[in-house]
């Protein structure tokens, strides 16, 4: 992935923390001959340190995508004409400031642009992918890439190397990538609208685009039991093993739990009335219509997990209520709501695809109590956090019987 990382300003900062005697072969740290030929530096300022790890977790594409955890800038790059970095796998280890510590991906983030040749290239899956990257931008790449750098014909190339651990796999950081590149139009504000007065419980009917979503209140008794029921359940292996639902369902997250008979029942006429109420409001005649409330499930979720992009099946309707919520992610979302794409720890609802004055997205930052129910066909995901503590939500399909034409 190539990402522009650093400004004018910022690339000034990290050339100025070249001192006069920065520069050793680079040899020292690649024990293999034949494979280096460039000049590195034995460390990085603390102050280019700072900068440029601040960077890294403030970037929002690298926080959705890889979800950075502990970050190392570990030293400078310099290619004159004639040097190169052939195919390689990075060895952090060779590097004291790492700590033994353990690395996802290698990030090298481009200094100048007055140079020819030395375009940095990878090993990946698809083939070999090469770029010659521009004054402040980075490649950010699995450390299992095998990747090297083209011989500079002319100038000089400058560039500060790192790594950082991550809370996701290589697979989930794709499939992550590729979410936030089809919803990167932006966000959409839940608008506000008059609550339903027919409903005898609080309602909304949100229509960002096509489908309608409807928000409604779970009653405090309901949210008290349902996390309850879950806490019993986690403690007995038994029952978990039992109500284990993950085998049909595409969450990343620690556990899915079918939700227990009792509960069902005693909170019936709840979902029954939000239901009926969602189904008058979409047939404007104020008809009800039969229908059936299905499968429910709990989802516990904790930092760095996710559910991928999906939707649900052998059902008409689907829903989403929140039990509890990390300590401490609000402010979390305070931070994300200062940038363009606030998403972490939210839910996201896609319809259609990005198109010129068109709205396709809906992201709505959970809170505890919150109701919503929505088409089954809607696609929605969930977006991963750093917080550390449980997501806590639980999900419901119902079956309607549709009026025949």
């Amino acid at each position: 992935m190539f990402i522009k990382l650093l400004n004018e300003d910022e690339i000034k900062s990290c050339l100025d923390g070249i001192g006069k005697d920065t520069f050793k072969d680079g040899n020292k740290s690649q024990p293999l001959e034949d494979v280096k030929n460039n000049k590195e530096s034995v460390g990085v300022p603390e102050e280019v340190r700072k900068l440029i790890i601040n960077k890294i977790y403030d970037a929002h594409y690298i926080d959705c995508v890889y979800c950075p955890t502990r970050v190392s800038v570990n030293y400078y790059n310099q290619y004159k004409k004639g040097n190169y970095y052939n195919l390689h796998v990075d060895n952090f280890k060779a590097y004291p400031k790492s700590n033994n510590v353990h690395f996802d991906y290698g990030f090298s983030i481009n200094l100048s642009d007055e140079y020819e040749g030395g375009e940095i290239y990878f090993s990946t899956e698809v083939g070999t992918i090469g770029r010659k990257l521009k004054a402040g931008e980075a490649a950010i790449f699995p450390i299992i890439y095998p990747h090297g750098v083209q011989e500079v014909t002319k100038g000089l190339r400058t560039n500060v190397l790192g790594w950082f651990s991550s809370n996701v796999s290589y697979e989930q950081s794709f499939m992550l990538k590729n979410l936030y590149e089809v919803n990167q139009n932006g966000v959409n504000k839940m608008p506000e609208e008059a609550s339903n007065e027919k409903s005898e419980i609080p309602f909304l009917m949100i229509r960002p685009f096509g489908p309608f979503i409807a928000k409604s209140v779970l009653p405090q008794e309901l949210i008290d039991d349902y996390n309850q029921g879950l806490e019993d359940m986690a403690k007995d292996k038994k029952k978990v093993k039992e109500h284990d639902w993950s085998q049909y369902l595409v969450g990343k997250v620690e556990q899915e739990l079918r939700e227990p008979n009792y509960l069902r029942q005693k909170y019936d006429g709840y979902f029954e009335a939000v239901v009926d109420a969602y189904i008058k409001k979409v047939y404007e005649s104020g008809k009800s219509l039969p229908f059936k409330l299905g499968t429910a499930w709990f989802v516990r979720q904790f930092a760095g997990q996710f559910n991928p992009i999906h939707i649900h099946t052998y059902c008409s309707l689907s829903s989403v209520g929140y039990l509890s919520l990390p300590k401490g992610i609000d402010k979390e979302f305070e931070k994300e709501a200062k940038s363009r794409r606030a998403v972490r720890g939210h839910i996201e609802f896609v319809y259609g695809v990005p198109q010129d004055f068109n709205s396709h997205t809906l992201t709505i930052q959970p809170e505890v109590g919150d109701f919503y129910i929505f088409p089954r066909y809607l696609m929605h995901t969930v977006y991963p956090f750093r917080t550390k503590g449980e997501r806590r939500s639980f999900s419901m399909n119902v079956s309607v019987k549709l009026e025949e034409e």
